[in-house]
């Protein structure tokens, strides 16, 4: 018979979450087990029912493509203020993290990042001919 049939005892309307037109069908297969589909209203009335596409890239075995597991489990991004005023965007492996750029420190006098350079840290920004003025003090 092939078949499976809808156990509507089990299934929930999807109207609370904004998708009206679906139900979260709990499905009793020809074999006994159960099934789980989202089926459209519209396809129980219908005089041919379509079954769709059942080929669909998040229900395939293996990892998820990146763009499904970014939407499941978003990346934590530094979110550092960024020079535009928008949070930095850059990925980093535990949250509350600098990113490598926001993780350098910011010289007291101009603001610009400093660099580790002949063994101290400093920038170019304090000198007016924007010579390396090296800063003993990192804060």
């Amino acid at each position: 018979m092939g078949g499976s049939l809808i156990d509507y005892e089990r299934s929930a309307c999807l109207c609370d979450v904004g998708a009206p037109d679906y139900v979260a069908a709990v499905c009793v297969a020809s074999g006994g087990e159960d099934v789980l589909w989202l089926v459209s209203k519209t396809e129980f009335e219908a005089e041919d029912p379509r079954c769709g596409n059942a080929n669909q890239r998040h229900e395939q075995l293996g990892r998820l493509p990146a763009t499904v597991r970014d939407r499941i489990w978003p990346p934590i991004r530094c979110g550092r203020p960024t020079s535009s005023g928008l949070p930095c965007r850059i990925r980093v492996a535990n949250p509350g993290e600098p990113c490598g750029t926001h993780a350098k420190p910011r010289c007291a006098g101009c603001g610009l990042l400093m660099y580790w350079q002949r063994g101290t840290w400093g920038c170019f920004g304090c000198h007016p001919d924007r010579y390396w003025t090296p800063v003993k003090d990192r804060s």
